[in-house]
């Protein structure tokens, strides 16, 4: 009998034997579970009376007052929300036990009605297996890719090595008086030998298929596309927004709340991630120059200057179709936003902040929607912002020199001439510390992370990283 057996029925003895109304005191309730345990001091039990409390048993409490079938199943659901949360802040050994809680909560509420339950654990169980998976695929190419640069230096240095060998005798030997012509051959020798060394330098440090052309940060994950076309992501792979390593000849990637959306060549898109909404809808689109993905809607902007959206539209955000002479476009969340060749900005959707506020903006270069507020670059290099403001993330108006910006979740980034990068906002995971980095080419915010892609074609990232959205440094390398 695994842990979370062993808990689940602990936790449905103890509830037959106290009530649902020990679930109000964590102290109670953990003790109730810890008389029915084969053996109380077990290690499960010292996690749970470290991570147990009035919050963690807040959802369960709920469940109990949801007797109506609906009511039910939507507190259940809030269970599970929490569980993911228990998950990312307190480890998986809390997760584990959580989960043991739960399924005993439903075994004695209603069996069978919260069944869904037993179906999340093996759920999360496969997809941590595929997590893993993955992660071993990527250190395997990452392996790879060491070796093969090793490999290359190696072979430099040898042929290096064996140029010099051969010609020291030359540069070392006496001057004798030598026909002309014969001082003729020697220099031409000479000359074949360092067109030989240069060309090999040249071999090593030629830019490799693998190195990044182009970033995307979404809302937990983060998503490139290399040179050759192909697209490589990390971070959070719930709805399989990560999957993209079938992806070829794409020229431009877009990464959204739970999907990430490709431009491909011929002008078509392909998407892939959470399509509850239709957002990854996009096969059927052609002649398509630029694309972005949103919380939970996809837009893309046509060649003729037109554009189309798909997915959510709750608040008329993929009402877009009147919009002309449209030159780039920009998602952000229940929100779109369109420059046009004029230098003004449109934008539709949720504005109960004011991030659709973008009517009197002129002589616009650039936009970008954030979650709730929305950025624009201007042809002069300065910057204007709007919506909400509460971590001073609109606060961009002195900013001079800027040459790219991006809105995350209460952030905003901006990447001036000289390569540096600034940023204003909320910094509680330090997103916003940024002031270091040097020879920046793009930026692009996320929800809570910030990803910059430098000269060299390799990528850094700042801020949280429980899912592994940051963990690019070996991109472009």
């Amino acid at each position: 009998m695994n842990h979370e057996d062993i808990l689940r029925q602990a936790t449905r003895s103890a509830l037959m034997q106290t009530g649902v109304g020990v679930l109000r005191n964590p102290h109670a309730f953990v003790g109730a579970i810890s008389d029915f345990m084969q053996d109380p001091n077990c290690p499960e039990m010292t996690v749970l009376y470290a991570c147990c409390d009035e919050e963690m048993l807040r959802p369960y409490v709920e469940v109990t007052s949801g007797r109506a079938a609906g009511k039910l199943e939507q507190a259940a659901k809030r269970v599970e929300c929490y569980l993911n949360e228990i998950r990312r802040v307190r480890g998986e050994d809390a997760h584990i036990i959580a989960w043991g809680i739960a399924r005993g909560m439903a075994d004695y509420l209603y069996v069978g009605e919260l069944r869904f339950i037993d179906d999340e654990v093996a759920r999360h169980k496969a997809e941590e297996e595929r997590r893993k998976a993955e992660e071993e695929r990527r250190r395997a190419e990452e392996e790879t890719r060491k070796r093969r640069k090793l490999i290359l230096v190696v072979c430099g240095i040898v042929a290096v090595a064996c140029a010099v060998f051969f010609m020291l005798p030359r540069i070392t030997a006496p001057v004798s008086e030598n026909p002309p012509e014969q001082k003729e051959t020697e220099s031409s020798t000479t000359n074949d030998s360092t067109t030989t060394i240069d060309s090999i330098v040249r071999d090593t440090t030629e830019p490799s298929a693998n190195a990044v052309t182009a970033i995307s940060a979404g809302s937990y994950h983060t998503v490139a596309l290399l040179a050759d076309g192909s697209v490589m992501a990390t971070g959070l792979n719930k709805s399989g927004q990560c999957d993209v390593s079938f992806m070829r000849n794409v020229v431009a990637v877009s990464a959204g709340g739970y999907h990430t959306v490709a431009l491909n060549k011929d002008g078509s898109v392909e998407a892939v991630g959470k399509n509850d909404d239709g957002q990854c809808n996009v096969s059927g689109w052609r002649n398509i120059v630029a694309v972005s993905a949103g919380w939970s809607h996809t837009i893309a902007l046509r060649s003729d200057g037109t554009v189309v959206a798909t997915g959510n539209n709750d608040y008329g955000q993929c009402n877009v179709s009147g919009w002309q002479d449209v030159v780039a476009v920009s998602a952000g969340e229940n929100y779109s936003m369109a420059l046009k060749s004029d230098g003004t900005v449109v934008a539709k959707g949720y504005n109960e902040d004011g991030r659709c506020d973008v009517s009197g903006w002129r002589n616009a270069t650039l936009v970008d929607a954030g979650d709730k507020h929305a950025v624009a670059l201007l042809d002069n290099g300065t910057v204007v912002a709007t919506g909400e403001g509460d971590y001073g993330e609109c606060n961009v108006t002195s900013w001079r020199n800027v040459k790219d910006v991006s809105a995350g979740r209460h952030f905003t980034v901006a990447l001036l001439d000289d390569g540096t990068v600034v940023a204003k906002g909320n910094n509680d995971d330090g997103r916003c510390s940024v002031s270091g980095w040097r020879n920046v080419k793009a930026v692009s915010a996320g929800r809570r992370h910030t990803v910059a892609l430098l000269e060299d074609g390799t990528v850094v990232a700042a801020g949280e990283n429980d899912y592994g959205e940051c963990d690019v440094s070996s991109w472009g390398a």
